[in-house]
């Protein structure tokens, strides 16, 4: 009797852990928390309404709105109403610029930052980079911008700032590549070199460079000398190296190691052959 009353209390307990754990994971799937639904991002969850959930969410124009979970879930609620009012705007064009150059640059701004389903949507909007409010009016965007010139397109003077008046330009496509993250100069022991060089010298991906300096505060020397988890590695002689560093110590370059490495028919010390 006591044995199957025992029995019976690790069965219950085992249930309760397992109703805790579906509850947590439940909790982590609707928590909706800093995601963003179209033009709408979730600022904080507010008391339930009968048996409905409400978040408090901030429109890309800057209002502030309540919005029931299962809206912005369904893709019901997609703005404080700016975002309908531009999609009227593109249905019923009175400026007389639909077609030419500058309404479709216009166009593709506003796209790839606020329409999650856009192709680009997550190098822009998925960035947290916003077109302003001003801006969600081409008529505004028109007269700080003007008419496209030949050759150009708009481009943002700080790469990870917005669409607006002061951070916009009209750049070649030379300007343009010169002014991608992966393009920022990097000084190390006196030797200046963008990202994406920074790569081919390193093997560290140009973005976990940036992401070290910028997110975690890194020093330029440990972000470029730090090998990554999971790193190549080659056995030479006993020792067991990361390429970067039978780089360094060979003086051949990365990528030529890199290479090497990739033909399955050389030998180790093929690989390391100065």
């Amino acid at each position: 009797m006591i044995k199957s009353s025992a029995i019976f209390l690790t069965f219950i307990y085992a249930e309760k852990d397992a109703l805790a754990e579906r509850l947590t994971i439940m909790k982590a799937k609707f928590n909706l928390l800093n995601k963003s639904y179209t033009w709408l991002t979730v600022m904080e969850q507010l008391p339930n309404r009968g048996t409905h959930r409400y978040w408090k969410c901030m429109c890309k124009c800057g209002n502030i709105i309540d919005v029931e979970q299962s809206h912005l879930i369904d893709g019901h609620t997609n703005s404080c109403g700016c975002y309908r009012r531009y999609m009227a705007s593109k249905s019923n064009i009175t400026h007389g610029m639909s077609g030419k150059n500058i309404y479709n640059v216009w166009v593709g701004m506003i796209e790839r930052c606020g329409n999650i389903k856009s192709k680009n949507y997550n190098n822009y909007g998925g960035r947290g980079i916003t077109v302003c409010s001003s801006w969600l009016i081409f008529d505004n965007f028109y007269k700080d911008m003007g008419d496209k010139p030949k050759g150009m397109s708009i481009d943002r003077i700080d790469n990870d700032g917005n669409y607006c008046k002061g951070n916009c330009r009209w750049a070649t496509a030379k300007e343009q590549c010169n002014n991608r993250r992966s393009n920022h100069p990097l000084t190390c022991k006196n030797i200046t070199k963008n990202l994406k060089e920074w790569e081919l010298v390193t093997g560290i991906k140009w973005s976990t460079i940036k992401s070290r300096i910028d997110r975690l505060g890194w020093s330029t020397e440990k972000a470029l000398t730090t090998p990554i988890r999971g790193a190549k590695r080659l056995t030479y002689n006993g020792e067991s190296k990361t390429l970067f560093e039978w780089s360094k110590i060979t003086g051949i370059k990365y990528t030529t190691l890199f290479g090497r490495f990739k033909n399955d028919s050389l030998t180790t010390e093929m690989i390391l052959k100065v």
